[in-house]
């Protein structure tokens, strides 16, 4: 097992093009993004054969202590004079929004368990962790689509969404569902909300799976779109960073409808808040076979709140637990919405990740049946 000390308590046109494709606004560094394995091909991930872990071999993230430093400057210096000594590369600082955080890349002839060690010898240093990589727990959200269901017609309801009455979360009146008929009102009254809010254009959404099918019509109205760049979100997936958020997979895409697919429209399905713009963050392809790290993860984060998020819906959990994306979680300005797992699971016995972080704006999602 890689020890993790913590030691706190707890304007041309091919510029234009550019800028489009990489979703950089103008003025922005080329250190504001970050690919595993960055500079030297694609990234090759190692097991921690004690928790079964996978972590991006020559890379680790380290965070120095802002509370011990008269400035940042000071501990820009400090951190600078650490990374010479051991012989590591500065592929990104996360600041200012977390400020001493780093991701780095270590010499050859250093191995990440052996950098753990070097770096907690420095007072300094905060942590020091390995790049994680995030596989999501089977079941989690699955990572699968959930099948469309047969669509109805209105029935005296209140949208008109033809798959409105199937939607028994919103409104539960009895109707067959997976595993069987529901419970009247057993539900989240949406109804009920929706008379006296539907939500507001002012806010935006990210959904933090496998990107959204901006071009679905019962989401294509509520697609936000950067003004600077014409972008929908950022796509960290396989090794890159740039505008292409589409979904093959189709399970963000789901995410998104039922978080804000257009509503009483006609067609598909009644979104919980049909007013709000929604943001695509595409970690995954899958969630299977994925490179996603730790530190593409924080990139998103970060890219969600420097472009007005006011909502990170993460439908997935892990076994990872990072002290780096914790810290990037409770930095952010955004609630973030985390699912909880499925099927009976207990975070108290078996912590599952980032729903078990214990932070001001992290709220856990657990699912409920019919």
């Amino acid at each position: 097992m890689i020890p993790v000390p913590r030691l706190r308590a707890t304007a041309a046109p091919a510029l234009l093009l550019l800028l489009i494709l990489t979703c950089l606004p103008a003025g922005a560094s080329a250190t504001d993004g970050y690919t595993a394995g960055a500079g030297s091909g694609p990234a090759v991930f190692l097991s921690d054969p004690a928790t079964g872990s996978q972590y991006v071999s020559g890379e680790m993230i380290v965070r120095f202590d802002p509370a011990r430093f008269q400035s940042g400057a000071a501990m820009r210096a400090y951190g600078d004079a650490v990374h010479e000594r051991i012989g590591s590369q500065v592929l990104r600082d996360f600041g200012p929004a977390l400020p001493g955080l780093q991701l780095v890349r270590l010499p050859a002839s250093l191995s990440v368990a052996d950098a753990t060690t070097a770096y907690a010898g420095y007072p300094g240093v905060l942590y020091a962790e390995p790049v994680y990589r995030i596989l999501p727990v089977a079941g989690s959200a699955g990572l699968q689509v959930a099948g469309r269901s047969p669509r109805q017609e209105r029935g005296g309801l209140v949208p008109d969404d033809p798959e409105f009455p199937r939607q028994w979360y919103l409104r539960n009146t009895g109707q067959p569902g997976p595993g069987g008929n529901g419970t009247p009102g057993a539900d989240i009254r949406a109804a009920e909300a929706w008379a006296v809010t539907r939500g507001s254009k002012d806010v935006i959404a990210a959904v933090m799976d496998t990107g959204i099918d901006d071009w679905d019509p019962d989401l294509a109205a509520n697609i936000w779109t950067d003004p600077v760049t014409g972008s929908h979100g950022l796509n960290v997936t396989g090794g890159t960073r740039d505008c292409r958020t589409g979904d093959p997979a189709g399970h963000g895409t789901e995410v998104a409808r039922i978080l804000g697919a257009v509503t009483d429209n006609g067609i598909g399905t009644a979104g919980t808040a049909p007013e709000v713009r929604l943001m695509a963050l595409k970690v995954f392809t899958d969630g299977y076979g994925d490179a996603t790290t730790t530190a593409d993860v924080i990139d998103a984060i970060q890219y969600a709140g420097d472009h007005g998020a006011s909502v990170i819906r993460i439908p997935w959990i892990t076994r990872v637990a990072s002290w780096a994306l914790e810290d990037a979680i409770g930095a952010s300005p955004a609630l973030v919405v985390s699912a909880a797992g499925h099927r009976g699971s207990d975070n108290d016995a078996v912590p599952r990740y980032p729903a078990s972080y214990r932070l001001p704006n992290l709220s856990a999602l657990p699912p409920t049946d019919l």
